[in-house]
């Protein structure tokens, strides 16, 4: 397997959790009043913590769009592996700055792969495979 489906796949993974995290936010055990919609809108506009919701929900589309990025060709050429990288460790060091650590790690796993893809580019100029 490629590295750079190596890393569109591991990217699936906090964007995995932060879904899972919304459902149990919204859905779970919560009072019978209170339905899902409700519960969202309430989350959005908390004066004190309405950013950690919504950087919350940004997670999983910047994941998925990160993961189809690196699915296609555009991450086997010298400027797509790069930028590529560029854009998931930014994504990372915002993530570390301003979320919970533990999905700041799973946000941090596909650097290792976006590296290995673009670590040929850097090193020689061209792709060795």
């Amino acid at each position: 397997m490629k590295e750079n489906t190596k890393a569109s796949l591991v990217y699936l993974l906090p964007a995995t959790a932060s879904l899972v995290g919304w459902y149990l936010i919204l859905f779970y055990k919560n009072p019978p009043q209170i339905d899902a919609r409700e519960m969202f809108t309430s989350l959005m506009m908390d004066v004190n913590h309405a950013w950690v919701f919504r950087w919350w929900l940004a997670i999983p589309v910047v994941c998925v769009a990160l993961a189809g990025a690196y699915a296609t060709r555009f991450a086997a050429t010298r400027h797509g592996s790069i930028t590529l990288l560029l854009v998931g460790v930014a994504f990372a060091v915002a993530s570390w700055l301003t979320m919970y650590y533990m999905l700041s790690i799973l946000v941090s796993m596909p650097i290792y792969f976006g590296a290995r893809t673009a670590w040929p580019f850097l090193t020689t100029g061209k792709r060795t495979e």
